[in-house]
């Protein structure tokens, strides 16, 4: 598609608020309620910036009871991304240290998220919140708290229960699928911990040690789930 094409969805996106909100959605679907908790503005303010990312493509509601249930469609992102590939590949290009680039792109994986591990999950919570300004809220478990970065540095983290009462931090990076990757991660030496996992409306995940015992969590988005 044309960067023209493009144009509400830059548009979208170019608010904060809105990229806090689908910075959430990322993790999975949300009520409206939900989402008014990340932002500090009413909540028909809130319903107006949804409603914007409805017309562009990037969110999708449907109701369930009484609440609007808002869920990620990250088509249009994807559509970005393959433009700024695209245009950041071409012959003459510069690189981020000023080189003239040359045709293709570089591919990594990084951790999307963090997920702390608590033995006792009501004092963590509040502990984050004196602390750093935290505003957690459930996600896809009541006993499984989500706190988005928003538009600054950083990454998610999510805060839940630990199952087996030891403290821990979890990276946790999105693949594509699981399958591929649990076989690369035996063939480099690596081995799988917990077996694959659904969560509803947000996808597949896993756990899997590197050769030197170090923990990491595998995610495969899939809104299908």
């Amino acid at each position: 598609m044309a960067a023209a094409g493009l144009g509400p969805v830059f548009s979208a996106v170019a608010d904060p608020s809105r990229r806090a909100l689908l910075q959430r959605l990322g993790h999975g679907p949300a009520t409206t309620g939900q989402l008014a908790e990340l932002l500090p503005m009413s909540r028909p303010a809130v319903s107006q910036h949804l409603k914007l990312l409805q017309e562009a493509g990037l969110v999708r509601t449907e109701i369930r009871g009484r609440h609007r249930w808002h869920q990620l469609a990250p088509g249009p992102l994807e559509l970005i991304g393959s433009w700024a590939r695209d245009l950041s590949a071409r012959p003459g290009s510069l690189t981020s240290s000023g080189a003239v680039g040359q045709t293709g792109e570089h591919m990594t994986q990084p951790v999307t998220y963090v997920e702390i591990n608590s033995p006792d999950l009501n004092r963590s919570r509040e502990f984050m919140s004196a602390v750093f300004g935290w505003q957690t809220q459930p996600f896809a478990a009541a006993d499984y708290l989500v706190s988005p970065h928003g538009d600054g540095p950083g990454v998610d983290s999510g805060l839940l229960m630990s199952r087996d009462g030891q403290p821990r931090t979890v990276p946790v990076i999105r693949v594509d699928a699981l399958e591929p990757s649990i076989a690369r991660v035996r063939e480099h030496g690596g081995r799988l911990v917990v077996e694959p996992f659904t969560l509803p409306g947000v996808g597949h995940g896993c756990y899997i040690t590197d050769p030197a015992g170090v923990l990491i969590g595998l995610h495969a988005y899939d809104p299908e789930a």
